[in-house]
């Protein structure tokens, strides 16, 4: 786990388009906010002024970038801005809304969908809060193993997968919890979930989850845990996190330790499988997940160099 490389001038130009990108996309949120009104969900009340706070937002963020106090909040607020306004980009793509100046045609949804995990990891990149090079960590797709908690979801016409990584060292399965849920990439999706759904989460409930003194974390609760393993489900009971640690010793190397992260969605009652929604965020889960899994395993490394 040796130190990366760090490229200051990439690291500048990279800021400054960035921020540039974000302050045309907020002079156009300002300037002509009708299309912009119409891919916002119905569910959204006063749409207008929503689009219109929006660019103000974008163009206080790409402010933020370019100033050293305040590059790291605004990389942080803009990576959660980019997942806050993803459901108006879905429902522009799957809700056949005709909302020019922008483009119909799967030619541009297709990639818009595709472009927003990256806008999120370029926020955190811009701020500072992520660096490139990163600390290379090798995930793979895995079987689930046997006696795994999140067994009794595979096969029942949802979704579910197992990430693996071989880390050095002993890790508890505490400190794997920890790690995971106080991530500065999962500190966003909490500040997602404190503000869009009131269920806040600080890095003292995450201490004393992954303790087991506590049964509940921000929109999850605890469905099943044993010594080695944490089975969290969603409070719309649509979804179910997975962790798993164990030493590796299968692996030849005693002194290393395997940890694992799955995810299942779970259809509803009655429901042959996944609607529409939860198909469409699929892709995204496959980008998102491994990230978080990677975000932890470096969380866990920089502990041990503190």
């Amino acid at each position: 786990m040796s130190a990366t490389r760090h490229h200051p001038v990439l690291d500048q130009v990279s800021r400054l388009v960035l921020a540039a990108l974000f302050l045309a996309a907020g002079a156009l949120h300002l300037a002509a906010p009708g299309g912009f009104v119409r891919i916002m969900p119905p569910a959204i009340p006063w749409p207008r002024e929503v689009v219109l706070f929006t660019g103000a937002c974008e163009i206080a963020g790409a402010a933020g970038l370019l100033l050293p106090r305040t590059r790291r909040l605004a990389g942080i607020l803009l990576a959660a801005y980019c997942v806050c306004v993803f459901p108006a980009n879905l429902y522009h793509a799957f809700g056949r809304v005709h909302a020019p100046p922008l483009p119909d045609s799967w030619w541009y949804h297709g990639p818009r969908l595709a472009f927003q995990p990256v806008l999120v990891w370029w926020s955190l990149l811009a701020g500072g809060v992520v660096r490139w090079p990163p600390m290379p960590v090798t995930i793979e797709a895995a079987d689930l193993p046997a006696g795994a908690l999140l067994g009794r979801y595979a096969g029942q016409g949802g979704y579910a997968d197992c990430l693996v990584v071989r880390v050095p060292g002993h890790v508890t399965q505490a400190a794997f919890v920890e790690a995971f849920y106080t991530t500065a990439l999962f500190k966003l999706e909490r500040l997602v979930l404190a503000v869009l759904l009131a269920r806040p989460s600080s890095d003292a409930q995450a201490r004393r989850l992954a303790a087991g003194q506590a049964e509940r974390f921000a929109a999850w609760t605890v469905e099943a845990r044993t010594a080695d393993q944490i089975l969290l489900c969603d409070f719309l009971g649509a979804s179910r996190s997975w962790l798993m640690s164990a030493p590796a010793a299968a692996a030849g190397d005693a002194s290393a330790t395997t940890l694992r992260f799955g995810t299942a969605l779970v259809p509803r009652r009655g429901a042959p499988g996944l609607g529409l929604g939860f198909r469409a965020l699929v892709p995204f889960h496959r980008v998102y997940a491994p990230a978080l899994l990677r975000a932890a395993v470096r969380r866990l490394a920089a502990a041990r160099t503190t």
